[in-house]
């Protein structure tokens, strides 16, 4: 039994390998399959593997400031905002990029940014955006740090060297 299930494995590995060798005919097809595998994968939360499949979709050529938009959704996702601001500023390059993937790229960013603790640029793409971004707005704004300075201290330099001067996050 366990020769006729090897041999049956072996005949779906060929019948695999001679599907992966032959070229597509259509690949328009291909790309579209491939972005609508990983928006599925994103919504069931897999987004290491729709990072994977929207990173090989970017060598078709097509909608790259959207994917960039997407994958900087997913970089977001799994915790690596460094990435997730790289791939916003590759989607803000695309010069017809659709104003409404400039507004996500743009807001992602700020989200990157804001996990980043990079308050002020977080707040300079909020403001870009308007509406959309005014929680996030709202959430850099109070992070931004403010030193409290004693308004009796002779300078600043001795205020910071004082235990009363601190900062606030």
């Amino acid at each position: 039994m366990a020769a006729q299930t090897t041999a049956a494995e072996m005949a779906a590995q060929a019948t695999a390998a001679e599907e992966a060798a032959t070229p597509q005919t259509d690949g328009g097809a291909n790309y579209a399959a491939e972005r609508q595998a990983a928006k599925h994968k994103f919504q069931q939360g897999d987004y290491e593997d729709a990072i994977k499949i929207w990173t090989g979709c970017l060598a078709h050529g097509c909608d790259a400031a959207t994917l960039q938009a997407n994958l900087a959704e997913a970089f977001l996702r799994v915790g690596r905002p460094t990435e997730a601001e790289k791939a916003c500023d590759a989607a803000l390059a695309v010069a017809d990029a659709p104003e409404a993937t400039t507004k996500k790229a743009l807001l992602r960013r700020a989200r990157a940014r804001l996990c980043r603790r990079d308050f002020e640029g977080c707040i300079a793409d909020a403001k870009r955006v308007g509406k959309a971004a005014a929680s996030i707005l709202r959430r850099a704004e109070k992070r931004i740090p403010t030193l409290l300075v004693p308004r009796d201290a002779p300078t600043l330099r001795a205020a910071v060297s004082d235990a009363s001067c601190a900062l606030v996050l």
